[in-house]
């Protein structure tokens, strides 16, 4: 199956030119990884007489025999093969649990302080003696940098990936990670759809010409959208008026236009029950996907009797479709003012339908409220004389029923589709097009294939194919292309032009063929010990950017100059951007959850997209502020400063400014507000897109938000749960805390040690509601009548509890304590951020050996602060010169 996959993508879509046809069956087989992987140099010991000592009295009754625990199994008599990737790893497993006192369990015998330091010591010199250093897989582009390679390149700004290419796989959170970027075959026909649409947007295909078409439309042949019309007698009728073409206007369930043009559109129509003197008349605009366009696209009155042809022309681009729309109708409810002066007038003059209306109360919504009506009137007996003009009963009538203009109005339109002033539309006839001129897209193709030629003949050196090829496929690849590879994608060129006699059609062949090809879809092809000047330049751009390396990187590059501390530096501080700070840390945070998560609407009313985007740039504000600024590290977790908008700051964080005042709020404009450090406003663990991502929508979890801490915030995710732990559901009705509820869980000594790191990370954002808002009660909500309505109402319930003691002994008490133990251990935070950095920069997982690198650069950084500032960009700069970053 794998053989025919290859064969199909190499000969039907290219057959005549075979790309690298060896690495693509490598790479369907599953070989190449261990093809690039860096090799671990072999190596066999013994653990020491102490170290084995250690392991024999405090691991062996669990890590031996046929049952040992985990895939750990410790045996005096084997040698350490720490040659085996999957050994180390082990090994990196029993540091972590050793060291954070995990292990041995609390309720087993425990070595002394100085035992576990020496076995400690011997371990960390083990690790990193053969740890790995370097070592990323083949990586592919992931979806993200794909698109953001070809906006880049070829200047397509509006280019997105085509819907069958497969979504990317993660490793802590990061799409660019090199073990999950695997390439299955969905991923290769993905691509080729992909490489032939940017191929037919650089040299499109000649456009095939339209040929006239009459449609004729008959009433069933119009749509019906809410109220908007209603069919009768074969005819479809307009009523109501209004600036909602969804809403009053109906449009062709069955065309659109075939090509961008002019069409002849005739309307066959008839008014019914007009009033004197009144001419009717239709509105012709245009629609793309149920959606108005253009609202003025025609304008034409018509007598008020009998049966009448109302002619338009009008201008479609392809896909579009036209609207009808009675634009002088006597009734509209899109405006209340509007529909209150009407009301008033109206239900003076018909008191039955206004004293049916009242009596229902609230009908249905539509023609069967409507009918309600009809039918209440029809029962008789109606105090009509108290629904005369300046009546009390009828202004408190028209009022209640102006302010649900849009329920009112869908119901009494059906009146008017029976009785009028309407307009019936017996037929639309649509001729054409009649002219036909370029679609948008295709001026779009050609300014965007004009940008690409001035590119590639001002930087070619000569007008030549392979001149143009060399530019084409340098910029593709990433890397200056070889003589071999120009010469033989300008062979399939010419070949291809030969074939088919158009230059252009060589130029797609040539351009869709090295959209496939391993060197641009893979960032790190060759087996390299030492990073090249351009795996380089690509590694930094696709760090700080998600794109590939600009013209200024290339040419450092190519001159060799890129790996200069002082100019690396320069080009660090030069690309950091927004785009690096949103691509990054949204990944990190784990703020996806976000975008697809709805909240109890008891919490917050209303909530909108624009709460979640506001929640998600106030994450990227913060950290491109403190990143560019070279503030330090910590302000991250303790800024003196927000960045707010009236959204957030009104509806989540009630700042002074923003709270019960809407009308000082700002819009959607962000502004910096001063804050106290230490209080629940600003830093990462206080913002609403990460406490809200760690809850549910309905309540608070503090055991997902205390791994998220140790994950996140500190570096040290806990080991994964035992099997078959139960999860702990929400309690809405407030009778007992969290904490209560996990008091059993605790009870056992497997599961105590991890909650001892878990829980008071989590339960000291127990503050923060699901929706990020700050609260001093846990929330209980009872259902009462109000005014013939029910109605939900919060109260306070038990107090929030939000103590703890960390591993240390720390006491914690409010979010004030966690900020101020983290600023006063910034060493912590600092590294977490710094590995995370490093895990998405070079798309593997780190090492020990990696890890400790990392560490010594904090550490040497706050020995140079006095150990308090840890500048954020001079550690990024740091981080990136370092032998993790520049060793493939």
């Amino acid at each position: 199956m794998i053989k025919n996959c290859k064969v199909r993508f190499m000969t039907v879509y290219f057959p005549t030119f075979q790309v690298a046809s060896t690495f693509w069956l490598c790479l369907l087989i599953g070989t190449t990884q261990s093809v690039f992987a860096q090799s671990q140099t072999d190596a066999r010991t013994t653990a020491n007489s102490a170290t084995n000592l250690f392991l024999s009295n405090y691991c062996s009754a669990c890590h031996t025999g046929e049952f040992a625990e985990g895939e750990f199994i410790f045996s005096e008599s084997l040698p350490i093969e720490w040659n085996q990737p999957k050994k180390v790893e082990h090994w990196e497993q029993v540091h972590m649990m050793v060291s954070r006192k995990l292990m041995p369990y609390p309720d087993s015998e425990q070595p002394t302080e100085a035992e576990r330091a020496q076995f400690l010591s011997w371990l960390d010199h083990k690790l990193i003696q053969h740890g790995r250093l370097g070592g990323t897989v083949l990586r592919r582009l992931s979806r993200r940098e794909y698109a953001n390679t070809i906006r880049t390149v070829f200047g397509l700004q509006q280019f997105e990936v085509s819907n069958n290419f497969p979504p990317d796989s993660t490793y802590q959170g990061f799409d660019n990670h090199g073990h999950s970027l695997f390439t299955a075959p969905s991923h290769l026909d993905a691509l080729v759809t992909n490489a032939v649409s940017v191929a037919d947007r650089i040299y499109p295909q000649p456009a095939a010409v339209t040929q006239p078409t009459i449609t004729s439309l008959c009433a069933d042949d119009l749509v019906i959208s809410y109220s908007s019309a209603f069919r009768i007698d074969g005819t479809m009728r307009l009523a109501s008026s209004g600036s909602s073409y969804v809403r009053n206007a109906t449009w062709p369930s069955r065309f659109e236009a075939s090509a961008k043009g002019v069409y002849r559109v005739r309307v066959k129509a008839e008014a019914i029950n007009s009033e004197q003197g009144h001419l009717p008349e239709i509105r012709l605009g245009t629609m793309r996907n149920n959606v108005s366009v253009d609202e003025e696209a025609g304008l034409k009155s018509f007598s008020a009797k009998g049966i009448q042809d109302v002619d338009f022309e009008v201008t479609l681009d392809e896909g579009q479709t036209i609207s009808l729309l009675y634009a002088n109708g006597v009734f509209r409810y899109d405006n209340k003012k509007a529909l209150t002066d009407f009301l008033t007038i109206f239900l003076a003059k018909h008191p039955k339908i206004a004293a049916a209306w009242d009596r229902i109360g609230q009908p249905a919504r539509g023609g069967s409220g409507w009918k309600q009506v009809q039918q209440e009137i029809k029962k008789g007996n109606l105090p009509v004389e108290d629904y005369v003009t300046g009546s009390a009963k009828l202004e408190k009538l028209v009022k209640r029923l102006s302010e649900k203009n849009v329920n009112t109005g869908e119901t009494l339109v059906y009146r008017f589709f029976q009785e009028g002033p309407a307009i019936a539309i017996h037929e639309v006839v649509i001729d054409g097009p009649i002219k036909t001129m370029p679609s948008a897209s295709q001026i779009q193709q050609q300014q965007d294939r004009k940008k690409w030629f001035q590119q590639l003949t001002l930087a070619a050196e000569s007008p030549t194919t392979k001149a143009r090829m060399q530019i084409l496929l340098t910029k593709l690849f990433r890397r200056p292309a070889t003589k071999d590879e120009v010469r033989r994608y300008s062979n399939l060129l010419q070949q291809e032009t030969a074939r088919t006699a158009s230059d252009a059609e060589g130029w797609h062949l040539a351009l869709r063929t090295a959209l496939i090809s391993p060197s641009f879809l893979y960032r790190n092809i060759g087996d390299e010990t030492q990073i090249s000047q351009h795996h380089l330049a690509s590694q930094l751009a696709y760090f700080l950017t998600s794109g590939p390396p600009d013209d200024t990187l290339m040419s450092l590059a190519n001159s060799k100059q890129l790996s200069d501390p002082r100019i690396l530096k320069q080009q660090v501080q030069r690309l950091i951007s927004d785009d690096f700070a949103e691509d990054f840390s949204q990944q990190w945070l784990h703020l996806s959850a976000l975008k697809s998560l709805m909240p109890d609407p008891r919490l917050i009313a209303n909530f909108k997209t624009t709460h979640r985007d506001s929640m998600l740039l106030e994450v990227t504000k913060t950290f491109h502020h403190v990143l560019k600024n070279n503030l330090p590290v910590t302000d991250l977790i303790a800024p003196d400063f927000v960045f707010t908008n009236a959204t957030l700051g009104a509806d989540i964080y009630q700042l002074d400014g923003f709270k019960n005042d809407k009308k000082d709020r700002k819009g959607g404009e962000w502004v910096k507000v001063a804050v106290d450090r230490m209080g629940h406003h600003g830093g990462l663990i206080c913002m609403a897109a990460v406490t809200t991502a760690t809850a549910n929508g309905v309540d608070t979890q503090p055991v997902l938000r205390g791994v998220w801490m140790l994950e996140n915030i500190l570096g040290t995710p806990p080991p994964e749960p035992p099997d078959a732990v139960p999860a702990l559901t929400p309690d809405t009705s407030a009778a007992i805390t969290v904490k209560e509820r996990l008091a059993a869980h605790m009870s056992e000594a497997t599961c105590a040690s991890c909650h001892a790191e878990i829980d008071p990370m989590g339960f000291v954002l127990e503050n923060f509601d699901p929706v990020g808002r700050w609260r001093t009660h846990y929330p209980v909500y009872e259902t009462i009548q109000n005014n013939d309505k029910l109605q939900v109402v919060r109260k306070d319930g038990l107090i929030v509890d939000a103590n703890g003691v960390l591993p240390d002994g720390t006491p914690l008490s409010s979010i004030s304590d966690m900020k101020s133990w983290l600023i006063k251990h910034p060493e912590h935070f600092a590294c977490c951020i710094s590995e995370k950095l490093m895990t998405y920069a070079t798309g593997r997982k780190l090492s020990y050996r990696e890890r400790s690198i990392i560490r010594k650069i904090v550490l040497k950084q706050m020995k140079a602060d006095d150990g308090q500032q840890l500048l954020f960009r001079d550690l990024l700069i740091d981080l990136i010169a370092s032998e993790v970053f520049l060793t493939p």
